[in-house]
């Protein structure tokens, strides 16, 4: 009798609140909801370290991609999470509600350009999800460099000038995987069809960019488990 109370009890609950939600008015997401937000933390982390390594680690890769079919995922680096709903009470305040059960799981709230929720603060990468490694760029490395009195820039959008054998660079960020000991950035260089791969130190204002060397070697497997810093390639003074 008491199982078929509770259960019955719960029934109700979950049908009322499906109602609720079903009859209560929302507001449309604008273009100031929708986009990719990055935990401030993991910014500042960025900032301090010049690092995507050591902002990967850190335990604050915590993001929201929010679509505009109010969809709402939270996810770090390395995997995603489940989509769930997002449901705006006003332009400012909604709740991020599981999609199946419609159960709500927090509160959220947008504010002076930040989203707000669970006690954490995020901003708003530029263009979308693609404008994530645009606000990593933006962080620390993006700038006028000299190189041998030759002006380099590397451009926040991920294009590089003054260098005429390499148009493009990216940051690594994503560091769950082996031969992952050093920071890594990927050049490509002109008229190549994939990007080479190089491990990158930013200390005061200099950049180093060096070649990688193979410290322990996989036996089973082409790829190098363990790695360490090669010949310089390149060091860049920021102006």
């Amino acid at each position: 009798m008491i199982g078929c109370s509770s259960i019955t009890e719960k029934k109700e609950q979950t049908e009322s609140k499906s109602e609720e939600i079903a009859t209560a008015k929302f507001v449309d997401l604008s273009d100031k909801h929708i986009g990719f937000w990055v935990n401030e933390e993991y910014y500042e982390v960025l900032k301090e370290s010049n690092s995507t390594k050591i902002a990967g680690e850190s335990g604050s890769d915590d993001f929201y991609r929010i679509s505009n079919d109010n969809s709402i995922m939270n996810m770090n680096i390395h995997e995603g999470g489940a989509n769930n709903l997002i449901l705006m009470e006003s332009e400012n305040k909604g709740q991020i509600f599981n999609s199946d059960t419609t159960e709500s799981y927090s509160t959220i709230q947008f504010q002076n350009e930040t989203l707000l929720t669970d006690g954490k603060r995020y901003i708003k990468a530029p263009n979308g999800e693609n404008g994530f490694n645009e606000l990593v760029n933006s962080a620390f490395i993006s700038g006028k460099y000299l190189l041998n009195g030759i002006e380099v820039e590397f451009k926040a959008n991920g294009t590089l000038t003054g260098l005429d054998s390499i148009q493009k660079f990216e940051l690594n960020l994503d560091y769950n995987d082996a031969g992952m000991q050093h920071d890594k950035i990927y050049l490509q260089f002109n008229n190549e069809k994939d990007t080479r791969t190089y491990l990158y130190s930013f200390n005061s204002d200099t950049l180093t960019i060096s070649k990688i060397d193979c410290k322990t070697q996989a036996e089973d497997y082409d790829y190098c488990v363990e790695v360490e810093k090669g010949e310089i390639i390149y060091k860049l003074i920021k102006k």
